[in-house]
This record gives structure tokens, sequence and C-alpha cells, in this order.
């Protein structure tokens, strides 16, 4: 029989029932040993169980002359000594102070009977190293753990500062590893406790982004438009087709060996210029924040208003919309060149789904003009593939509708990061104004990245397309600290909501 695996009386009733007949003294005494070893004093129930095993191991038909039996009843004996020794408590202030300190107005009532049972060992004349790992192991288990800093943190104190502890406990060693426990522990609840602020400040901040705009924005914003002109591209956009806020559109077009490529961005930047009060609310919202559901987006946090992002400013089918124009020249060995930008008022003329766009590309019959510019476009942007200088081109695949997408987007991003006396680059996922190995910008999303505005504002500037008043759009350069800051603290924000789902239902 194992007799860790019952108690006392339990053990007590087999010896009466079996009249000591088919015990093991050996194990029945080395489970004696380890409880001494281990300094697992006995309960007051123990002690009376076991006193009571004392006399019937010393009444019963067992060889009393033998080693084992010797040893069994010493081990027994000076158990129940140390255990009468160990209830007896030191009268101590200090214990019975941060005992107090234990209260039902914390949350864990485990957590406090826990913290109650190590008090409750310290204050003892022989202390249980056993009784104390147990209950610092449980403690380590528990969540809300950080509600108890500053009690655990006065149990440490004091265990350091009392020179009794090392010979109540039983050695220096043990005294070492269980200061060692406890300092591990509050690097944990300090860790624990710096997670759930940052939590809830990043979910205050996420309320604060989710209100409405104000009616006092709202009521200041002004639609302001270029002259129409008449232009015989046709333009064209491929975006996800759950999209609704479309920055970028294209065209192309063949000249001679060479392939035209334009394009277009929607202008915000402009339309902020002439818009104060929503620039700077725009710049405090940093970036258009998803919702998602699994892949599906059930809501969008919007960096401007929705009848702006998704109807007023975005590359619409059929509508006119102030546009920034990137014009290229792609020759036949794949080299790109810049011909123009400008700005200028578009129509584009279709709104591609990425599945519409990818059943042109794969059928031979031609169908379309829009067909054609598409295959056209493939074929353009293979050259550049094969021999561009450029990291995140050079990894396209054009059989992928999805990276024929992102190409012109890529390309527009690079020139302005190469060409730009001051722009703010994507580094290791962090946004900084000094440029790295791949120049890389994000600079063709202003209805979804103040980032973008920014960038766009300063290159239209450089390039004399359009001038802006920097400090009136906060785009200030001796200010470029702060606002890196801030820009990189809202996308840390919008990424933590994407792999949360949680706070899906938590807020909306």
């Amino acid at each position: 029989m194992k007799f860790t695996d019952i108690t006392i009386s339990q053990l007590i009733d087999f010896i009466k029932n079996e009249g000591g007949n088919k015990i093991d003294m050996g194990k029945l005494g080395t489970y004696f040993q380890h409880r001494i070893k281990t300094n697992d004093y006995l309960s007051n129930n123990e002690i009376n169980d076991t006193s009571l095993l004392f006399y019937i191991l010393e009444g019963s038909s067992l060889p009393k002359q033998s080693k084992g039996f010797i040893n069994l009843l010493n081990n027994i004996s000076y158990l129940l000594k140390i255990s009468k020794e160990n209830m007896e408590e030191i009268e101590d202030p200090e214990l019975k102070n941060i005992e107090n300190d234990l209260n039902d107005n914390l949350e864990s009532s485990l957590i406090n009977d826990i913290l109650k049972k190590i008090i409750s060992e310290l204050r003892r004349k022989r202390i249980s190293f056993y009784v104390l790992k147990k209950n610092f192991n449980l403690l380590l288990e528990q969540k809300n753990i950080y509600e108890y800093e500053e009690i655990i943190n006065k149990i440490f104190s004091y265990l350091k500062k009392d020179e009794s502890i090392v010979s109540r406990i039983g050695s220096l060693e043990k005294y070492s590893k269980f200061c060692d426990r406890f300092f591990s522990l509050l690097e944990i609840i300090r860790k624990k406790r710096a997670k759930k602020e940052k939590k809830e400040l990043l979910l205050s901040e996420i309320e604060d982004v989710k209100k409405d705009f104000s009616q006092e924005v709202l009521e200041s914003i002004q639609i302001i438009g270029l002259p129409i002109e008449e232009d015989d591209e046709r333009i064209l956009s491929i975006d996800n087709p759950l999209s609704r806020d479309l920055d970028g559109a294209f065209s192309i077009r063949k000249e001679g060996e060479c392939y035209n490529l334009k394009v277009y961005i929607t202008n915000v930047p402009s339309f902020l210029k002439e818009n104060n009060k929503l620039a700077r609310e725009a710049y405090n919202r940093g970036n258009t924040i998803y919702i998602y559901n699994g892949k599906k987006p059930i809501t969008q946090i919007h960096m401007l208003p929705s009848f702006l992002s998704c109807d007023k400013l975005s590359l619409l089918q059929g509508c006119f919309r102030n546009a920034i124009v990137f014009e290229f020249i792609i020759d036949n060995n794949g080299n790109v060149e810049n011909k123009s930008i400008k700005i200028k008022k578009i129509n584009v003329n279709k709104n591609l789904s990425q599945l519409e766009a990818n059943e042109l590309l794969t059928n031979d019959k031609v169908l379309s003009k829009i067909q054609t510019d598409l295959k056209l476009y493939k074929e353009a942007v293979g050259k550049v593939v094969k021999t561009s200088k450029y990291l995140y081109i050079n990894k396209l695949n054009v059989n992928k509708v999805i990276d024929l997408v992102a190409f012109s987007s890529i390309l527009t991003n690079y020139y302005i990061g190469e060409k730009s006396l001051f722009a703010i680059y994507r580094v290791s996922g962090k946004y900084k104004c000094e440029a790295s190995e791949l120049n890389y910008t994000h600079s063709v999303t202003p209805l979804r990245k103040f980032v973008s505005n920014i960038n766009l504002a300063f290159f239209l500037n450089q390039q004399g397309v359009e001038s802006f008043d920097e400090k009136k759009l906060n785009y200030v350069e001796n200010n470029i600290d702060e606002i890196l800051n801030h820009l990189n603290y809202k996308e840390y924000l919008n990424k933590y909501v994407q792999s949360h789902s949680y706070l899906i239902k938590k807020l909306f």
C-alpha cells in the first residue's frame, strides 16, 4: 500500500483491521522521515491522530526490537515534537499589521487566504519551508495578483530584515530560495500591472476615437473642387469588394516601346489645407481602425467622416474627384522614370473587385478595352519586377491580382521616399524621419493614414505643385519627434484592436 495516498486516520483504521501484520515498517518510516525533511508539519487533527498511531504501534504485534520499528517510532516521536513546537507563535506586531491589511475590499478572497497562510507560517517558532513553497506556488497561479502588490512587497521587506527567519526556516539556502521567489513574484506583478494599465489606457483611447466627429468640426467642413478637365485616359481601380474608402487608381497605355503609367491618389492633403479643424481631428485620430470578425471587417473607426472617406473624397466610378497624378514611363527593360506630377480632377471609369480583375486577366478572349488595359498593365509590371532594385517590388508575383494592385502603390511610395527632401519613412515597423536602405514611405493612403497626408503635402510643396502652410496643418519639421511618437502610438493602437477580437464585443 502507498501511505502517501491516505490520511493518518485511514492508516490507523487499516492497522486496527489488519492487526499490524501487513504493515511495511520501511515505507511507513520513509513517509514520516519525508515529512520531517520537508518540514511538512502535522496539523492539529494530525497531531492527535499521529499520537494515537504511536500508541497503537507500541501495542501491536510488530517486532519491537527491530531497527526499522525503533526508527519508525523515533521519526513519529520527532515529528510530533517539532509539529507541536510549530504551533507556537511569536508575537510580531509588524506581521499583525500586514495581516490586517488583508481585507474583503481586495478582489480575491482566495489570494487573501493564501497570504494569510504565508503570514501565519512566518510568525511560527519553526517555519515550514514546504508549506511556504506550496502556498507560494498557489499564489503564482492567480491572475489578479497585481491587486496585492503593496502587501506582498511588505511581506518581502519583512523577510529581508528579520534575521531570525534564517534559523526558523531551517537553512540559509532555503531562506535565499524563498526570497528569490518573492523577488521574482514582484517582477511578475509589476509586468502584469503594467500590462493591465496599458490595456485600460488603450481601451480608453479606443473609446475616445470611437466617438463621432463633433458638430463644430462637421460644420466647419468646406467642399472645394477643381475645374473639370477632359481626359482620354481609362482610369481603373482594383480593390477588395468590401472596401469603401478608395484611395488610388491607375491608367496605362503603350507609347511606342514604352508604357505610360499614371497613378492617381485622392487629393486629401489639399482638402485638409482648407479645412484646418478637420485636419487637426484627423491628425489626433491618426488612422482608420478596421474592426474585423475573422477576415471580414464589421465596422470602422474613421480617420475622416464617412461621408468624406467613403464618398466625397473616394475615387468612385463615374464621379469627378480631385486627385494627385503621378505619371511614370516604363521602358522595355523595366526602367522607371517619372515624367510629371500634377493635381487635376479625374473620373474613374471602373471600380473593379479583385475577383473581376482576375477573371478578365485569365480570359483569353478579348472582352473589352478594360481587359486590354489590365493585360497591358500586367505586362508592364512584369518588366519592372524582373529588374527592380526595390525589395518590395522584386518579390511581387504578377500572376496574383493582389500583387498587381500593390505595384502602383509601392512604386509611388518608393518614388516619394527617394525624391523627398523630407519624409516620414517606415523602418522596421516604426515611423522615422531618417531614410533607411529601403527609402520606403506610406504616402498613398491619405483617406486611412494621416502619415500619407504629411508625406504628400511635403512632396507637393517641394515639387512646386502646391504650396502648404506647414504650421497651419501641423506638418512642422521642428515638431517631428512629437508627430512620430503620436503616429507610432496610433499605429500600435490600430494593430492592438485588430489582434484582440474580444474588443469587438466590448466596444461594438
